[in-house]
């Protein structure tokens, strides 16, 4: 989406301001693991994230989430659709949709599309409906998966343009907000990319110190990535 400080819900999401045209998050496989023992009775109850990865220690990880999109529709007891109609998620006015316009699995990818629309467009909102140009596709994992502690990994290819405004990433969010709203209960952006700087996907880890002094923010903006759409893990 549309750059923004501000973010409210684990998901996915990418949008650009190039009319006529799409920019979107292609997404091949998402897995996550846990430490825990390896049993034959937990593998055969746990999905698979392919050959079996062991600690520095030995034990085996075990996998406890895993999506290779190879089916011809969006599994949704793995995922969810965030809309606005719904939830009021909105950034810089844009309308997400469940529409496989902007949400579509096919040939063993999730796409994640954000389209300009020829006119502007009513979006409706639990806070109030307004005009739109833009609709776009998130997904979230919230009340179905989450997981504190472990390995999270997908491979993922990011919109292949320059235009300054594009903006992809994958990112954990927490499920209770114990310390306050976004970012008393932190973040956590495995990966963004914007498209003013096509060379890196960026690392992101939002806080507020103890000492609250204003937004803290930790990354390393030299994390360059050869070719981000290119296909990386």
């Amino acid at each position: 989406m549309r750059e923004s400080p501000m973010r409210t819900h684990m998901l996915r999401r990418v949008i650009t301001p190039v009319a006529g045209l799409v920019a979107a998050l292609v997404v091949l496989a998402a897995s996550t693991v846990v430490a825990v023992p390896d049993t034959a009775e937990a593998a055969a109850k746990t999905p698979s994230c392919g050959p079996k990865r062991y600690k520095a220690d030995g034990t085996a990880w075990r996998c406890t989430f895993a999506d290779g999109f190879t089916g011809k529709s969006l599994n949704r007891k793995k995922w969810r659709p965030v809309t606005t109609k719904n939830s009021g998620y909105a950034i810089n006015k844009d309308c997400y949709f469940d529409s496989r316009r902007n949400i579509a699995v096919r040939n063993g990818t999730l796409r994640l599309t954000v389209r300009k629309t020829s006119r502007p467009i009513t979006c409706k909102s639990p806070a109030g409906s307004y005009a739109s140009s833009y609709t776009a596709g998130s997904l979230s994992t919230v009340n179905i998966f989450k997981q504190a502690r472990g390995q999270f990994e997908a491979r993922i290819r990011f919109p292949g343009t320059t235009t300054p405004g594009t903006h992809s990433a994958w990112w954990l969010f927490p499920t209770s907000h114990a310390y306050g709203d976004w970012p008393w209960a932190g973040e956590i952006d495995i990966a963004e990319f914007y498209s003013q700087w096509s060379d890196r996907v960026v690392p992101q880890l939002h806080y507020v110190p103890q000492d609250d002094a204003g937004v803290a923010s930790r990354s390393n903006y030299y994390c360059m990535i050869k070719k981000p759409s290119d296909w990386h893990t």
